[in-house]
């Protein structure tokens, strides 16, 4: 009927900047570590490209007209496979195009300028590129989910209306015609967590975009087709739609490697074409191993910034499509092919541990460098799930003890103003020995009465007074806690976990899932043990 247009990817979810040519991640970040050897082969980006193609047309009689790169992943070489195989669009994250602008140190785009596609030329042809709205995608991808689904509904038509509104402002109404927000996220992913698998709350959505006569849903292909031409795009900043560069999949030793073992197999295949010995069907299996090997999910689960139990087995069966390699080919393995990748044991929460008592002043600022020093540390940049949360409150969670007292300091991402984190909860969830939740809310913390601002409650009951719990946020939040409530002995283990809340709403959990950080109460002897030249 023409009311959804449907997409592609390539074929096995590569990141084609890379498979163009690996030096592409200095681009965006010019100090990264690279892998020994060069991989550049733009032949396999487009054969993932023109895979998707044909098993589209396959499944659904035509041709596609826009592609999702995978991870929205872009650069102007790949720009031009896209064109090469008429495809009419494609679409990134925002970020890409505000870093394509300023590479180019021309003035200042306006934040309206996000809300139309840019044209980018290529040596085969122009390419429409549409950028996503950040904010918004996030939006449904990690927060709605716990709202009510009319309340998520009119929250999200309120922030369309603003967007209009500040379109018109600055450009006048004569912009709305070529005027398009785009919201675009991993959508298998977050239904599984909303009411009725998010039914009740795209109803609702559609229902009042459906209704109101200054909003349109609309296909990229019909924007396209309504407007006039783009305006082009001078550059194509290369770089993903997580922090606008490759780093997820480059870059880390793991990452690295993984390249590298890549780039051995693949030089192996190409040795093998051009002996003339290898009959087609073989080394069309061959190559198939290759192409399998680069897709993205592999690195995804490599390096320190996502965690899962099957990283054992996602690296195991990694290096197994590389072997098959080898074995269709009938030469021997490189022996460092049975060397896992991995080599490290996966351990569900990464922390520093504590290497000497503290006895900080709460008070949530740097009173003195020493305060903390000593302390262990979680960050949550290493405990990244399938979902890569870009939105994120915490930065890190650092915690100590001396003798009598346990203490925590929750560290906010740069970025967070100060209006924002005052919409905040913040809910240090202790399990064991004894289960305690204090409850800060950090607007009240920072008012004429900041003991009104946190509440405490143990094994389910609200504490009517402080009993010698201290909290304060300034620039940081600092929470103390003394032994005695917490319960438990010397070399009994505190577990907990930090929850960020939003008019109730849970927004972030660390460490995800039902896990905790877990660090031992320490004896007298402590600091002695730990001492450390």
């Amino acid at each position: 009927r023409g009311q959804i247009e449907i997409s592609v990817s390539p074929f096995y979810h590569p990141i084609l900047p890379l498979l163009c040519d690996t030096r592409i991640a200095r681009q965006s970040q010019p100090e990264i570590s690279l892998p020994k050897h060069r991989f550049r082969h733009p032949e396999d980006a487009r054969e993932q490209v023109t895979r998707a193609i044909e098993f589209h047309e396959k499944r659904f009689g035509n041709i596609p007209s826009g592609m999702w790169p995978s991870e929205g992943s872009v650069s102007e070489e790949v720009a031009d496979i896209f064109a090469q195989n008429n495809i009419r669009w494609i679409a990134t994250d925002e970020e890409i195009l505000f870093s394509s602008w300023s590479s180019l140190n021309w003035h200042h785009l306006a934040r309206e300028d996000l809300y139309r596609p840019w044209r980018v030329e290529t040596p085969s042809g122009s390419l429409a590129v549409f950028f996503r709205d950040h904010e918004l995608s996030d939006l449904i991808g990690f927060v709605y989910q716990g709202w009510e689904p009319e309340r998520a509904a009119n929250n999200f038509i309120s922030k369309l209306k603003h967007i209009r509104n500040s379109i018109i402002r600055r450009y006048g109404e004569s912009r709305l015609s070529d005027s398009i927000v785009s919201v675009i996220l991993d959508g298998e992913n977050c239904w599984e967590f909303y009411p009725q698998n998010g039914h009740p709350f795209l109803e609702s959505l559609y229902e009042r975009i459906s209704d109101d006569p200054e909003l349109k849903s609309v296909t990229f292909s019909e924007h396209l087709d309504s407007s006039d031409s783009p305006e082009k795009l001078p550059k194509l900043f290369p770089g993903s739609w997580i922090n606008h560069n490759f780093s997820i999949w480059i870059g880390h030793p793991e990452d690295n490697l993984a390249w590298d073992y890549v780039y051995e197999a693949k030089r192996a295949l190409i040795s093998a074409q051009k002996s003339g010995k290898y009959s087609k069907e073989i080394l069309q299996s061959a190559n198939e191993e290759i192409l399998v090997a680069e897709g993205s999910d592999w690195c995804w689960w490599y390096g320190d910034e996502h965690a899962t139990d099957n990283s054992t087995e996602f690296d195991e069966l990694f290096r197994s499509h590389l072997i098959r390699v080898y074995e269709l080919l009938r030469v021997d393995v490189p022996s460092h092919f049975y060397e896992p990748i991995r080599k490290r044991g996966h351990r569900k929460v990464i922390i520093s541990e504590p290497v000497g008592f503290i006895s900080p002043i709460i008070d949530g600022m740097e009173t003195n460098y020493f305060e903390w020093l000593g302390a262990g540390v979680f960050h949550t940049k290493h405990h990244g799930e399938s979902m890569h949360q870009t939105a994120q409150f915490v930065e890190c969670v650092i915690f100590g003890f001396d003798l009598d007292n346990f203490y925590v300091k929750v560290q906010t991402k740069e970025g967070n103003t100060r209006k924002e984190l005052d919409q905040h909860e913040v809910v240090l969830n202790i399990v064991k020995p004894r289960h305690i939740k204090l409850r800060a809310n950090l607007a009240s913390l920072r008012g004429k009465n900041p003991k009104s601002g946190f509440r405490i409650e143990v094994n389910g009951r609200l504490e009517e007074t402080a009993n010698g719990v201290q909290a304060a946020h300034k620039d940081f939040l600092e929470i103390g806690i003394p032994f005695r409530l917490i319960g438990g002995k010397s070399g009994d283990e505190v577990g907990f976990q930090i929850r960020v809340y939003q008019e109730e709403k849970l927004l972030e959990k660390w460490p995800p899932k039902s896990d905790l950080i877990q660090v031992q109460i320490p004896d007298p002897e402590f600091e002695r043990i730990e001492w450390k030249v």
